[in-house]
């Protein structure tokens, strides 16, 4: 499973051994000179970054999202963030990425409080401090954040920024799980696994490491990790166990329909 705190985030992001998050937009537009409304701005900033209608072009793309963020559309404050943490368009400075996120974050951006958390989490741009990390997690898993969520259910895991409490680190993998996210899949595996926070359980810990395997991207850390742990998992199970727990994971997967691949 990957290292805590990993991602940044515009909606479209993530901190490499970070991650970072970006911000979202329900539709992009071809740019125009005469945009003057920000949402319609940060829609051109992202055009212009996935070179939808218009060639990829970095540079144009955070022209458009300053206009937009200079009127104080927080998406745009985020995506900015983005830019300057992975110097697309602009110079990389961790600092300038920091101030952004910051800024969006005071809107309730939850894609600006989740990288805010990353900073700090990974001393990028402020200094480092697991408390702060913790408590911006906190905030954008309130707004349903998935990477959020599993995150804070690291901090709990491991005691970073928050008291360890394997239960509450649990109730927020299952909520990031919920949501799609195929690392608190595995995370609830290795927690069934060990005996964290539930009943060792090898088969329930199968369970959720083939949801996690299923959801993966052959040949990604995440399906390589998850296939390993199956493979000894199978090794203490038995076959009416193994084809129990399958049978599990296939009905979690139809339940959970939007969160599956």
């Amino acid at each position: 499973m990957r290292p805590v705190f990993i991602r940044f985030v515009v909606v479209p992001l993530a901190l490499a051994g970070a991650a970072i998050s970006r911000p979202a937009s329900a539709q992009y537009s071809v740019p125009d000179a005469q945009i003057s409304d920000p949402m319609a701005q940060f829609d051109a900033g992202l055009a212009y970054e996935y070179g939808r209608g218009v060639a990829p072009d970095d540079e144009k793309a955070v022209a458009w999202f300053e206009k937009s963020a200079a009127q104080g559309y927080a998406p745009a404050e985020t995506a900015l963030g983005v830019a300057y943490a992975e110097g697309r368009g602009v110079e990389a400075d961790d600092a300038k990425a920091a101030a952004w996120f910051a800024k969006a974050a005071a809107q309730d951006d939850a894609k600006g409080e989740f990288n805010l958390g990353v900073a700090y989490a990974h001393g990028r741009g402020v200094e480092a401090d697991d408390a702060k990390a913790a408590a911006w997690f906190a905030k954008a898993a309130a707004h349903g954040d998935p990477q959020a969520e599993f995150n804070l259910g690291l901090a709990y895991a491991r005691g970073r920024g928050e008291t360890q409490d394997y239960e509450q680190a649990l109730a927020w993998f299952r909520k990031a799980a919920d949501q799609g996210d195929l690392d608190a899949a595995a995370a609830l595996g290795i927690a069934y696994a060990r005996g964290h926070g539930v009943p060792e359980d090898d088969a329930a810990a199968y369970q959720w490491y083939a949801i996690a395997q299923s959801g993966a991207e052959a040949g990604s850390d995440t399906y390589r990790r998850a296939t390993r742990a199956l493979h000894i998992l199978a090794e203490r199970l038995t076959a009416t166990q193994i084809s129990e727990a399958e049978a599990n994971a296939a009905a979690w997967r139809a339940q959970h329909k939007a969160a599956s691949p």
